[in-house]
């Protein structure tokens, strides 16, 4: 009789572990997520995300870097869950190059690329022979000159595949161009004629969106910023309890109230 209830109590602490393994496998929702973000308002959105994910039972752990390329290297290597700070084109020219396997599942917010400048208040009063400075990495530095085009300060030889200074047709006012790293673009304000300063930046840098003399268009704006997990996470339930989570009203009001003066600086796209 023992012998049974032996088997007995074997083969139903079988089934219970076979269940566990198969909801596990089947993706029951995770409780703790690591979500990386660049400083600024990366950061500061995902906080409020992060209180809201909360009431669904998931845990966000909010990992900040200070440059573009490590975050999908991390999120590629499986050190992180996801990722919110870069647009379609900068993803799928890393996904090109490094071979990736992430993607988008969801976009946040658009952050339009805007010009500053320290010396002039609007881009007429630009000098001949004008030193700007801009983003170095490719998407941005081809988003920079498109930019740079659209307020006619020079004019390029195509639309799209923009690789280097070369593919500027006309330069009329003679303009040097620096070309750094995104991050530092903000610290040679005082030392260029303008700069294209990428929207994350300008707000670590404390610079107002309302001092721009120039920025992308609101409307229609190609460059809007996206959620990113890996492909084989895409269909996990944390993964749209994070979706759901960003995408709520109380984070679009929450990034209203960032910047109640200047609505352009980020805009929810939802």
């Amino acid at each position: 009789m023992r012998i049974i209830y032996t088997m007995i109590f074997i083969i139903i602490s079988t089934v219970i572990v076979i269940k566990i393994n198969n909801n596990y496998s089947a993706g029951t929702q995770k409780n703790s997520i690591k979500i990386g973000v660049n400083p600024g308002e990366n950061a500061d959105i995902m906080k409020k995300v992060k209180e809201i994910a909360a009431r669904s039972g998931v845990n966000i752990e909010i990992i900040e870097f200070s440059d573009f390329m490590t975050p999908n290297i991390a999120l590629d290597n499986g050190d992180i869950d996801a990722n919110a700070f870069q647009h379609e084109k900068y993803l799928n020219n890393q996904i090109n190059a490094k071979g990736y396997k992430i993607e988008s599942v969801a976009t946040t917010i658009i952050t339009p690329m805007k010009i500053y400048s320290n010396k002039v208040q609007k881009i007429a009063d630009i000098p001949k022979n004008a030193i700007i400075s801009l983003p170095n990495d490719p998407t941005n530095f081809e988003r920079a000159l498109l930019l740079l085009e659209k307020c006619k300060l020079i004019k390029l030889k195509k639309k799209q595949d923009i690789k280097s200074i070369s593919d500027i047709a006309e330069n009329p006012k003679n303009a040097q161009f620096i070309e750094i790293d995104a991050a530092q673009v903000s610290r040679t304000l005082n030392d260029v004629n303008a700069a294209v300063i990428n929207t994350n930046y300008a707000i670590l840098a404390k610079i107002k969106p309302e001092n721009a003399i120039f920025s992308e268009d609101n409307i229609n704006n190609p460059y809007a910023n996206l959620i990113v997990v890996q492909s084989k996470n895409k269909d996990k339930p944390w993964v749209k309890t994070l979706v759901e989570s960003y995408r709520n009203e109380e984070v679009k009001q929450y990034i209203k109230d960032l910047f109640p003066k200047d609505s352009s600086f980020i805009i929810p796209t939802w």
